[in-house]
């Protein structure tokens, strides 16, 4: 049996005995579904909703010019390169538009490079890890946050982002499907 193999029965198969009289408690209906899928169902499966301090997260002053931001680990399966590549696109129609990259990860160095294939160079700014303060004003000031993930659990940035009055646009995956309201909150 491969260490593949030996990991889905794992999970698959001992984790629902193991935890089989145990209460569960998740925090999106895409959690929950993945959970009865794997058979981990339990005595019963909860959900409670991520929230955010609309004390902290709120709306404020957006950025004078068109400030597109993605705020999160520079990971691939995060498909921040779709970000990009599409970001040439919109500033062809929205000169004067910026992106900002706020985060860290092994994608970062790709990412600069795809930049600078596509001409992209003062148009969009990698700013690194941010503070929570910072991260804050970034989520006020954007026009709009991206989220291209193609696998994502919830989106806790997406509900800072709209706390703070900036629509969200996501992919059309579970995870986002919770926490962006289409055409309300955002679009997917």
């Amino acid at each position: 049996i491969g260490l593949a193999q030996f990991a889905c029965f794992l999970e698959r198969d001992i984790m629902a005995l193991v935890y089989k009289n145990k209460y569960f408690v998740t925090v999106s209906e895409s959690s929950k579904e993945e959970m009865v899928q794997y058979g981990i169902i339990g005595k019963g499966i909860e959900i409670v909703h991520n929230g955010v301090d609309l004390k902290t997260f709120r709306p404020a002053e957006k950025s004078p010019l068109p400030m597109v931001l993605y705020l999160g680990r520079l990971k691939a399966y995060k498909s921040i390169d779709v970000l990009v590549a599409a970001f040439k696109i919109i500033t062809t129609k929205v000169p004067d538009a910026f992106l900002v990259i706020a985060g860290r990860g092994e994608e970062e160095n790709h990412l600069k490079r795809l930049v600078s294939q596509l001409e992209l160079e003062g148009k969009v700014i990698f700013t690194g890890k941010v503070s929570e303060g910072d991260k804050i004003d970034l989520l006020q000031k954007a026009w709009v946050m991206v989220n291209p993930s193609f696998m994502e659990g919830w989106g806790i940035t997406t509900i800072e982002a709209n706390a703070c009055g900036t629509p969200v646009i996501g992919s059309d995956v579970q995870g986002l499907r919770d926490s962006i309201q289409d055409d309300e909150t955002g679009y997917l």
